[in-house]
């Protein structure tokens, strides 16, 4: 960030606790944050999480230069990454499908040359256990 000119801030609750794989949450965080940082010069990053409900809420935002809807759509899995003319189609891929391993829902807000939001839902408990049913 620093060798972009970027900053970079966060606001989370301290006791904000949250039932998940630790290993897939902070690999979706790192990519989103890289993703902004890679799109971003001379601007902010800004990361935040809350409940909301029953849900954990996951926000990183940056004023880079933004997504077009195609890249939008691509992103979210909604359009063939084949036409999509960009380098991180992969890590887009890679994202979406780890939100979805969580049970989380991913969303975009974003237009071009006015920066990115991209958010993460995911839920804060842990699954109900399985009905074992009897034999």
């Amino acid at each position: 960030a620093l060798q972009k000119g970027n900053t970079l801030d966060y606001e989370a609750d301290e006791d904000l606790q949250v039932w998940s794989d630790p290993h897939l949450l902070i690999t979706i965080i790192r990519n989103l944050t890289d993703n902004a940082n890679k799109y971003t010069e001379q601007g902010a990053i800004r990361i935040s999480a809350h409940r909301d409900g029953s849900e954990l809420s996951i926000t990183v935002a940056d004023t880079g230069k933004g997504m077009s809807p195609q890249q939008v759509a691509a992103f979210l899995g909604e359009e063939n990454l084949d036409n999509i003319k960009s380098g991180s189609q992969l890590g887009h891929k890679f994202i979406f499908d780890l939100t979805q391993r969580l049970g989380g829902v991913l969303s975009i807000a974003s237009g071009e040359n006015s920066g990115t939001t991209v958010s993460v839902r995911i839920p804060m408990d842990p699954p109900p256990p399985k009905n074992q049913g009897s034999d």
